[in-house]
């Protein structure tokens, strides 16, 4: 659901188009006296003014008509209390309706139909929303109410949702997204926008939810502070469904601020119960203490005005009684005395009724604290633990990883953009140097943060021992050899472990010409034009080579370092490389995550025109660009999978 005042700016802007039409109300004073006492918190003043003026027997039609169209708005945008708002309503109604003539009747009796509408559809009386969403539809296309024949197609698409048949919904939603994108109403389709992601997240659909979700927040109009706010509420249950809480309660600690200041009553109550529930899924639990107990204040005092409301009604009723007795009835003292004994029984027992339900509640809530407070030493000792393990497992993990000064050693003129998604990662980077050749590889271990962590210390593992103790130097059978070491380690679990690790792997050869080697393998800073050999073997991940503009693509095995039916030895390629040749290895985090504007997957077509583009770059530039292009691509959404990118040049 929807607050009320989050649209009601577009419903001001359709009056104030006429208000050249409706001088005689422009002249009233009490015009600039809600203005001023509405939002600036004297309501007091405002209730006390329109009720004397509708009181005046010289009052006007109009002036009758718009105090009561006021004071609904009031009822409903700033107290959210529809029964008396509904008073007001209906009020408006009975007067304009056989009044076609009269210059209020088109604008004010369609936002009058729009908010009955509104109000029924959030007590879920659907038959009636929907009569009067049809009847402002019919009386929007009678006057030609461009908006407002917007706005009562999207209430019939939400009530169709509400109805149950939530594909019929979302389609009529797709159909008003055609006619605003002409329009160009940024008002109009953030609300559609939003409609949309809830209908999503009806159907389940999370990431069709979240999308539009996104497009709602970016369309506001920079000076809209209140649409912002309550854009960013859904926006941040996107964020939560995504699994980033953080981001969930900044967005939702923006929006109160706005509506605080709106002293917008039931958001803010809801606001602070979301916070409460996201700062406890955070583990910040002194702040969900903080938002409970705010919470539950609100919660109370909005019980106690309730009560205080029913024991004024009944008083009042007594008294009704009382003098109608009296004036019309004439019993005795002692008849009056019993009946109101009886009275004031009913009344206790209500009055009784209500209170242990509310104190009932209150108990709940102040359980939940205490629950709350006993959890907090408990989870902030396990967080503790579980983060030094992880700490530790990173300094394990920085431990097998060649030091840049090694990397810089053998391949001066290089690039590593490494981008774990957590603090450890599955993706890693390895090198070695044997009988004057640089082994180098990127690899990617199923899954990421510490599960991948450890499958990437058994697959470093198996290719340490294949070049140091088993002597190995071509590509293929290293890989063939790491396989056969990481599945005997693995055999040794009483699981069946499925886990393993796809892999580039190449071993670099510098020649100064056709016949001498460079000694130690090292890339020759002298102006030589040295060329060199490669072998190159995959599982799964290619090697990209870039020569004169071109891709050449060298494919990998289809098949993992791990478990596999039917596997075969690795292929080892053989490939002269010419000086100014660019080698490129990655793992597949780089060309899998989403982003852009519609959240799609950036492909490997993309990556392949960006390092076309950047050849004329040296490597380090390269590194920069690539990274700077996908953190632009990845914008707001979470990275998905760890990235490793290794570049060469020769």
């Amino acid at each position: 659901m929807f607050p009320l005042f989050s649209y009601t700016q577009t419903i001001e802007l359709d009056y104030e188009k006429k208000r050249s039409q409706i001088n005689q109300v422009e002249k009233f004073e009490y015009r600039q006296v809600f203005k001023t006492s509405l939002w600036d918190d004297h309501k007091a003043s405002f209730l006390t003014f329109a009720q004397e003026k509708l009181s005046d027997k010289d009052i006007s039609l109009n002036e009758k008509i718009y105090l009561n169209h006021q004071l609904m708005r009031y009822y409903v945008s700033v107290e959210a209390d529809f029964d008396n708002a509904f008073i007001y309503l209906v009020e408006v109604i009975k007067v304009l309706e056989p009044n076609e003539d009269n210059v209020l009747h088109p604008f004010v009796l369609a936002d009058c139909y729009f908010i009955a509408y509104w109000i029924n559809q959030i007590q879920y009386d659907l038959p009636r929303a929907r009569k009067y969403a049809e009847k402002l539809l019919a009386h929007a296309n009678k006057f030609q109410l461009n908006e407002m024949m917007i706005k009562a197609k999207m209430a019939l698409a939400e009530l169709t949702q509400h109805e149950g048949n939530v594909a019929s919904g979302i389609e009529q939603f797709k159909n008003i997204e055609n006619e605003l994108l002409v329009k160009n109403d940024s008002i109009l389709i953030n609300r559609l926008y939003l409609l949309l992601s809830n209908a999503y997240t009806v159907a389940e659909n999370v990431d069709s939810a979240f999308y539009y979700a996104q497009k709602a927040y970016q369309i506001v109009p920079k000076n809209n502070a209140q649409l912002k706010a309550f854009s960013s509420i859904h926006l941040a249950r996107g964020y939560m469904q995504h699994g980033d809480i953080n981001k969930a309660i900044e967005l939702t600690s923006e929006a109160l601020l706005v509506v605080e200041n709106l002293e917008a009553k039931k958001e803010i109550k809801d606001l602070h119960n979301f916070l409460a529930e996201a700062h406890k899924g955070a583990g910040n639990f002194e702040e969900a203490l903080a938002h409970l107990e705010k919470f539950m204040e609100l919660d109370k005092e909005q019980a106690s005005l309730l009560s205080a409301a029913n024991i004024s009604d009944l008083e009042s009723k007594m008294a009704d009684e009382k003098h109608d007795f009296e004036m019309k009835l004439k019993q005795t003292e002692l008849s009056q005395k019993n009946k109101q004994t009886i009275a004031l029984g009913v009344f206790l027992l209500f009055a009784i009724v209500f209170i242990v339900f509310v104190v009932r509640g209150y108990i709940n809530k102040k359980r939940d604290a205490e629950i709350i407070r006993d959890q907090k030493m408990i989870v902030e000792e396990k967080n503790k633990e579980i983060m030094d393990s992880i700490g530790y497992a990173k300094r394990i993990q920085t431990a097998i990883l060649p030091p840049n000064k090694v990397v810089k050693e053998y391949l001066q003129n290089s690039f590593i953009l490494y981008k774990p998604k957590d603090i450890v990662a599955g993706d890693f980077y390895w090198m070695e140097h044997k009988d004057g050749k640089i082994l180098f590889a990127a690899a990617d271990c199923t899954g990421h943060g510490v599960p991948g962590a450890m499958v990437s210390v058994v697959c470093n593992n198996g290719l340490n021992r294949s070049v140091r103790e088993y002597g190995l130097t071509d590509p293929g059978k290293i890989l063939d050899k790491t396989r056969e070491i990481v599945l005997q380690e693995f055999e040794k679990s009483e699981e069946d472990v499925k886990d393993g690790m796809d892999i580039a792997l190449c071993s670099l050869q510098f020649l100064v010409d056709s016949e001498q080697l460079l000694v130690n393998g090292r890339q020759s800073s002298e102006n030589s034009q040295p060329k060199a050999m490669l072998q190159y073997a995959g599982a799964h991940n290619p090697l990209w080579i870039i020569r004169n503009s071109e891709i050449i693509e060298i494919k990998a095995n289809k098949q993992p370092i791990g478990k596999f039916d039917n596997p075969e030895p690795y292929t080892t390629h053989h490939i002269e490389l010419q000086e100014n040749d660019s080698l490129y290895i990655f793992s597949d985090g780089y060309v899998d995550q989403f982003g852009g504007e519609k959240g799609k997957k950036f492909k490997a077509k993309a990556f392949r025109e960006l390092l076309l583009n950047i050849q004329d770059k040296s490597m380090e530039e390269q590194k920069q660009i690539i990274d700077d292009a996908f953190e632009t691509w990845k914008g707001p959404i979470e990275q998905i999978d760890d990235v490793c990118v290794i570049g060469v040049r020769i």
